[in-house]
């Protein structure tokens, strides 16, 4: 006899897309967005096939979450129109033992001479934001301000590092020329990130 319900051992992390609605409903951990089913935390997935409900049963392991107000170091994973994927690698100093998707929309990007998103960020590029809120599964992510932004980008057309040059990077392999929304501490690695997150703080309660 065949178990009505079934337990699947796929770990999946908060904003992570489980599916659609003609397949199952969101139960507990998951949520629906036009259709589409995510999950809300980090677990593993359990589906009951009878009332075709899948939750999500939290990891039994202590996981390190980030929090709004933290410092991100993120990874972009890609760029669109309205807003940039990253995948959140680091917080405030300490390393996540699982990634986090964070999204940097338009109007948190911090600047106003780039004539899209695509010329703020890149896929591979590391970026410094602040985590300014927690909505869908997903963390919202600023790089307002001088601080914030870019920590090392890569070259669109051959891959290697981009030198900043001025308000602008610059390959030194190729000769190509980027613009990218960048930090003052790029290519930097001794950043104090307990002193500028509570920088950031106060400058936001102002």
């Amino acid at each position: 006899m065949v178990s009505m319900k079934e337990k699947s051992e796929r770990l999946v992390l908060p904003g992570d897309r489980l599916g659609v609605v003609e397949e199952f409903s969101p139960g507990h951990g998951a949520f629906e967005i036009d259709g589409t089913v995510f999950s809300s935390f980090a677990g593993l997935t359990y589906l009951d096939l009878k009332s075709r409900v899948i939750n999500i049963k939290p990891l039994s392991r202590k996981v390190l979450m980030p929090k709004v107000g933290d410092l991100a170091i993120c990874e972009v994973i890609s760029t669109s129109e309205k807003h940039v994927t990253t995948q959140i690698i680091r917080g405030s100093g300490r390393f996540f033992n699982i990634p986090f998707t964070g999204v940097i929309h338009l109007k948190t990007i911090g600047v106003r001479y780039l004539k899209s998103l695509y010329e703020a960020y890149k896929p591979r590029d590391i970026v410094l934001a602040q985590i300014i809120g927690m909505k869908n599964g997903f963390y919202h992510l600023s790089t307002q301000g001088m601080e914030l932004g870019a920590l090392l980008s890569y070259c669109s057309q051959c891959g290697s590092n981009l030198k900043r040059e001025g308000a602008f990077m610059q390959c030194k392999n190729c000769g190509n020329v980027e613009k990218r929304k960048f930090s003052i501490f790029y290519g930097r690695s001794d950043i104090d990130y307990d002193r500028l997150r509570v920088r950031l703080l106060s400058r936001r309660r102002v």
